[in-house]
């Protein structure tokens, strides 16, 4: 189960203490704050999962592709492992896989945006990817790119960071039927705090 998230200007961010990103396991990095801390010992074989993710996606993006009723996509360059938006992303496949979920919003009522920024990611637009239940990365990704939603998300040429969070922990609910948890989340960091440039279904 894949589900592809609309786009837009994150929320301002609430001056987080960032400090420098701390590595863990195997060159994995997230920033080194309270609130990326439940995600900074992570398991190496779940980093190495989101690493083969990022270069599965950069793969697609050089080779471009057709989304879909979302139309054909130009090759795009490679985007860049965040720390900021790997705490994101890594923070809402364990809340989900945790709390038994599958949604863009968490119960609480945060948006992917308003997660982005909590984890100290702050730019013009922003994008989301989630997905449940498969096994492997080249798994994840080519059903993502088999749905025009999550294939333009990937596609989008305006995006030049990812933060990639696998989850694949025990579930607190014990009526969840999964406990592989994917996010991908993108943005765009040059645009500032400024209208976002790029077209719908981004801003």
């Amino acid at each position: 189960m894949t589900e592809a998230g609309s786009a837009g200007a994150p929320a301002p961010a609430e001056d987080p203490a960032i400090e420098e990103p701390v590595a863990v396991g195997d060159g994995v990095e997230v920033p080194a704050t309270d609130h990326c801390a439940a995600v900074a010992d992570w398991d190496p074989a779940w980093a190495e999962f989101e690493e083969e993710v990022l270069r599965l996606t950069n793969e697609a993006r050089a080779a471009g592709a057709t989304c879909g009723e979302l139309g054909p996509f130009e090759p795009a360059g490679p985007l860049v492992m965040s720390p900021e938006l790997r705490c994101a992303a890594r923070l809402h496949s364990q809340d989900m896989g945790q709390q038994g979920y599958f949604d863009h919003d968490s119960p609480d009522g945060r948006t992917p945006f308003d997660r982005m920024s909590a984890a100290g990611y702050s730019g013009g637009g922003g994008g989301e990817n989630i997905a449940m239940g498969q096994p492997t990365p080249a798994d994840v990704v080519a059903g993502w790119m088999d749905s025009p939603g999550h294939c333009s998300n990937i596609m989008q040429p305006g995006f030049t960071e990812i933060g990639i969070g696998y989850w694949a922990g025990a579930a607190d609910n014990p009526w969840f039927n999964s406990n592989v948890l994917w996010t991908q989340n993108f943005g765009a960091p040059g645009f500032g705090g400024g209208a976002c440039p790029l077209p719908p279904p981004w801003c």
